[in-house]
């Protein structure tokens, strides 16, 4: 059952961790004017959006070995 609760976990976290970035491609697939920047802030909000969402996904990385260790034997 221990295990079981582990895998949910890391699944759970994978899912958190990339559903970000998927949903900014989703974006920006079937909208295409969404690359086209009428302010300079416009153009800062989608490139912090990128980096946080690319940072989330990043982040399972070292998040699978915390989840690991915390909920091993």
């Amino acid at each position: 059952m221990k295990v079981v609760k582990m895998l949910a976990t890391v699944v759970v976290m994978f899912a958190i961790c990339w559903l970000p970035i998927h949903l900014l491609n989703l974006i920006l697939y079937f909208d295409r004017d969404a690359m086209s920047f009428d302010s300079d802030v416009q153009e800062y909000v989608y490139y912090a959006a990128f980096f946080t969402c690319h940072w989330f996904s990043m982040a399972n990385s070292f998040v699978n070995p915390i989840i690991y260790c915390f909920m091993s034997d």
